[in-house]
């Protein structure tokens, strides 16, 4: 199985954007980048140089339409739509995969393959009484299911008793994510002063006024033109803070330390394919 370089990487990452992309404008589907993605976006006119997925939020309001549209979308292509009900590593948002290909990430549990992420972005009242509690408890739930999947075996520590601990509980990740999934849907009818991504890496940073995710707004990215936040520096500062200064060398690091293409053939398929 050959390698994939950062390069190589990234131009998966580009077709299977341009697929998002074309599937929402054609259907007034508003979408943002989110995380990494955003940031650079704004500060490389692209990729961040060592980052190797995608992050994108859609307003709860079009999640499953836009579910059905991408399955439909992809379709004869070599690129699948995982779910929670399809997904091996029981996801509560939605990933588009390149089936050619195989990486092994800290927190997965088997093979998946080079991959965006599209995550459903949640409305809900101004911070207070209710929303940070119940944030809480949803990161809560996301910690656990979390654990309870991870492969215990090369864990050291407190990781590895948290793990084996979890994994004895008497209940399947099944319904741990459709109770989350519940709850969170509840919770979102009780107001519209916020938008919140749940399932995002940096958890209680990423409750945002809504107005920052009102009208999409579109950015040059590597060629191509993908929609982001409204207020940009809003987002992007709340999330990393100075998002203009460059991390240390230390800290340019990738996802995953292992990304390779599943067959010969299918790298050479995918190298004379024609980038979207």
């Amino acid at each position: 199985m050959r390698p994939i370089d950062i390069h190589e990487c990234h131009r998966l990452l580009l077709d299977m954007a341009a697929i998002l992309d074309r599937v929402c404008r054609e259907n007034a589907i508003p979408y943002y980048m989110l995380g990494g993605t955003m940031l650079g976006a704004v500060r490389h006119g692209g990729f961040i140089p060592w980052d190797d997925d995608m992050d994108f939020g859609i307003p709860r309001d079009h999640f499953d339409r836009l579910t059905h549209l991408l399955t439909d979308a992809l379709h004869g292509t070599p690129y699948r739509l995982h779910t929670y009900h399809n997904s091996p590593n029981k996801i509560n948002y939605l990933k588009v995969v390149d089936t050619r290909t195989c990486i092994r990430g800290a927190w997965e549990t088997t093979d998946t393959g080079v991959n965006i992420d599209l995550f459903p972005l949640d409305r809900g009242p101004r911070p207070g009484f209710l929303t940070r509690p119940f944030a809480a408890y949803v990161y809560l739930l996301l910690f656990v299911k979390d654990y309870k999947q991870l492969d215990a075996s090369p864990r050291r520590g407190l990781k590895r008793l948290i793990a084996d601990t979890l994994k004895r509980l008497p209940f399947r990740t099944d319904t741990l994510i459709a109770h989350i999934d519940r709850c969170i849907l509840r919770h979102s009818t009780g107001g519209r002063e916020r938008c919140i991504n749940y399932f995002g890496h940096w958890r209680a940073r990423e409750i945002f006024p809504a107005d920052v995710f009102s009208a999409p707004v579109d950015y040059a990215f590597e060629g191509m033109t993908l929609s982001g936040v409204t207020h940009p520096d809003a987002y992007l500062a709340q999330l990393y803070g100075d998002y203009m200064q460059l991390p240390p060398p230390e800290k340019r690091l990738a996802h995953t330390d292992t990304i390779f293409w599943a067959s010969a053939d299918a790298s050479e398929v995918a190298s004379r394919a024609p980038s979207a």
